[in-house]
């Protein structure tokens, strides 16, 4: 059976605050010629027409359908609405100031992982134009080649979802320190850029039973406690996007298929050690992460996009995925931890300064991104407030534990949001 899963979440996620786009901000060595990238990413978006997409409205339907109208690339970093024709209806653009690149993308057309390759493509075809030369293509996509097995596949087109699959762990609702409202009143979002030594961090991972995202969730746990001694006592809710790829589509495939992985730190995690709540944090996202978990989630997601395709009108489509999303909106985290992985940046590592992860929503009080370059893994805390003090904690704290970590300073203007035609 085919589920209408991706269509729906890319056509009906988007309301009100909840502008879901992310956004990938590269330092690069030199200042950026607008002509030569503006060739670049027309060339990179043949190699991905997948992202090349547009939707038109028949009816009481929509149509996403290919986008043959050029990818915007504008001077500056203040971002373009998204389907509109600024953007030549594209869910997608390029921007670029001095020599900072910023790359935007609508979060359900793809995920982290998925971006980060439509980036390196462009980073690529432009280096080559501006220094006159081929840089070695060894993990660079390209234009011409072949599509990897399993990139573009439906990833729910042969999926088996059953109504009696259950939750591996049971769904937990325990009230959760949040020091700030996740939708406060003020629309500012304010980003603060860490980074830390991938060796020392990896040593300090294999040193006990770790990852880099259990590391950093349990040092941001760290965070909180020093920052905030009223929460002593109270329970902390860390937030984890994982990605479905083991089980849906194949490591290649580009499409939006996470869930969030909960790791509640509560008082039992206080009386342990170091090493014993990094095994509690692994195991927890293991048994989260199970097949037969995953597939008691997605079974909910199909469920709602099976709803919504009955219905009759695109309103009734909208007012309803409200309903469906309440429940993550109204189940405020006290932070969110997301890591793109391992990435092989190939020959255009060396060009490339710091790069950075930002969002145009703030799914918790903290929202961290998490990518590695030129040997640092960079951390991107997002808030919704003016305060160093969460960025020169974190620090403080890895540099404390033998974790090399540092501060990364100035960076490009906030991003728009994005509008559905």
């Amino acid at each position: 059976m085919k589920y209408p899963i991706t269509r729906n979440e890319f056509l009906y996620f988007i309301f009100d605050d909840f502008h879901h786009v992310m956004r990938f901000r590269v330092h690069l060595t030199e200042e950026i010629n607008g002509e030569l990238l503006n060739k670049a990413v027309q060339e990179a978006a043949l190699r991905y027409p997948y992202f090349c997409l547009k939707v038109t409205r028949t009816g009481e339907d929509y149509r996403i359908e290919h986008n043959d109208l050029p990818v915007p690339v504008y001077e500056g970093t203040h971002g373009i609405a998204f389907g509109t024709d600024e953007a030549n209806g594209h869910f997608m653009a390029v921007g670029y100031k001095d020599n900072y690149l910023v790359c935007d993308m609508y979060h359900n057309m793809s995920d982290g992982k998925g971006l980060t390759e439509w980036v390196k493509t462009v980073i690529y075809l432009y280096l080559n134009k501006v220094l006159d030369t081929e840089l070695s293509a060894d993990d660079i996509r390209i234009p011409g080649q072949d599509f990897l097995p399993g990139e573009t596949d439906d990833p729910y087109e042969n999926l088996e979802l059953e109504s009696a699959s259950e939750p591996v762990l049971p769904d937990k609702s325990p009230e959760v320190f949040v020091p700030d409202l996740r939708y406060a009143a003020s629309k500012e979002k304010y980003n603060y850029l860490v980074r830390a030594s991938v060796s020392d961090m990896m040593s300090f991972a294999r040193m006990r039973d770790g990852s880099p995202v259990a590391v950093i969730s349990y040092f941001i746990k760290e965070m909180y406690r020093k920052l905030y001694p009223e929460c002593a006592g109270k329970t902390l809710l860390c937030g984890i996007p994982h990605s479905f790829r083991d089980l849906c589509g194949g490591e290649n495939n580009y499409h939006h298929e996470s869930m969030i992985l909960n790791l509640y730190f509560d008082d039992r995690y206080e009386k342990m050690d170091v090493d014993k709540q990094l095994t509690c944090i692994r195991g927890s996202i293991i048994l989260q992460s199970s097949p037969d978990h995953i597939r008691h989630k997605l079974y909910g997601r199909a469920m709602d996009a099976k709803a919504l395709d009955d219905m009759p009108t695109i309103e009734e489509r909208r007012k309803a995925n409200k309903g469906y999303l309440s429940e993550m909106r109204d189940h405020n985290e006290s932070a969110a931890v997301s890591y793109v992985g391992q990435v092989k940046w190939g020959a255009i590592e060396p060009y490339m300064k710091d790069i950075a992860i930002e969002s145009a929503v703030i799914s918790s009080s903290v929202l961290t991104g998490i990518i590695p370059l030129n040997g640092w893994f960079y951390i991107t805390m997002k808030l919704k407030q003016t305060s160093e003090n969460y960025a020169d904690t974190l620090v403080g704290l890895f540099n404390e534990n033998g974790i090399t970590a540092q501060r990364v300073y100035d960076f490009a203007e906030e991003l728009s949001t994005v509008h559905m035609p």
